[in-house]
């Protein structure tokens, strides 16, 4: 990992063999308390529950306890309703997907410390289904959510179209779109989108894909085209590889170790959310919480 990159947090806190300095205030303590045991009346939702972990939701909702705990039981509901599209096998099913580096987490934050995330939609052609891109995407994120600043600003997505074949229109189905649209409205993080290299191709997706999207959503994409000052606005172009105007080499063997190194981190994240195998039960139970306010 190069000098200038995101550094790793040294500090108080272990969490899954990583350090972070989280200091957290007596008001926060009290928010991450006060939403443990909201989370405990669930008991068929199994999840982490250290105090990072739940900060993730906290920081989203700046610190509102109710409304991290409704992001909490959205996201863990979509996931039970959407099983298909969240990962369940170690990182050798997906080996050579992810060496296709389609899906890249860059050790690098933007002008507003969010880190910066490279998608290849080309690229989505090598993976062996939609199925395939949603695993790893999620993973990619999972891995660095436990950063607090990534909790606090966000992911910088470059959503690069260069060369989307037609072919690629097979996987724009409603429901495909629908999920991968709303994955970023469910999660407890704010997700900015960099569309560069768009083609008249776009022109046809982008009402498609925007339907699916929430208002605060749309608001977070920027089109830059192959306009690398624009794109330098939001991230330096000495933090870019220079298919992006920037002067950055990559090595994606290295970055592809933050993945690697947290392999069982990403396994047991793999086994939380609902696990009654009656979904009428925890449909009941979401049902009695939303009767209750």
């Amino acid at each position: 990992m190069e000098s200038d990159g995101v550094k790793p947090l040294k500090g108080r806190t272990i969490i899954n063999g990583y350090h972070f300095d989280v200091q957290f205030t007596r008001f926060e303590l009290e928010c991450i308390d006060h939403l443990r045991k909201l989370i405990k009346t669930y008991p068929l939702l199994l999840i982490r529950m250290d105090d990072n972990f739940l900060a993730r939701f906290l920081n989203w909702s700046n610190w509102n306890v109710d409304k991290a705990f409704e992001k909490l039981l959205t996201f863990y509901t979509f996931r039970k309703e959407n099983a298909k599209y969240t990962p369940f096998g170690p990182l050798s099913d997906y080996e050579n997907f992810i060496k296709s580096n389609c899906l890249v987490m860059l050790d690098q934050r933007d002008r507003n410390g969010r880190r910066v995330y490279i998608c290849r939609i080309a690229r989505y052609l090598m993976a062996r289904s939609i199925y395939e891109v949603s695993h790893l995407d999620d993973m990619w994120f999972e891995v660095v959510l436990d950063e607090p600043e990534t909790q606090k600003n966000g992911v910088s997505v470059i959503m690069d179209v260069k060369g989307m074949p037609l072919s690629l229109l097979k996987w724009l189905t409603p429901k495909h779109s629908s999920v991968m649209t709303r994955k970023a409205d469910v999660a407890p993080l704010a997700i900015y989108y960099h569309v560069v290299n768009s083609s008249g191709l776009m022109k046809v997706i982008m009402p498609v894909i925007f339907q699916f999207m929430s208002p605060e959503t749309r608001e977070r994409v920027f089109f830059h085209y192959d306009n690398w000052p624009s794109l330098h606005k939001f991230i330096e172009p000495e933090k870019l590889p220079s298919e992006y105007g920037g002067t950055r080499e990559l090595n994606y063997e290295n970055l592809r170790r933050l993945l690697y190194d947290r392999e069982d981190f990403l396994l047991e994240y793999m086994t939380h959310g609902f696990v009654d195998p009656e979904p009428d039960n925890w449909n009941h139970q979401l049902d009695q919480l939303c009767d209750s306010r």
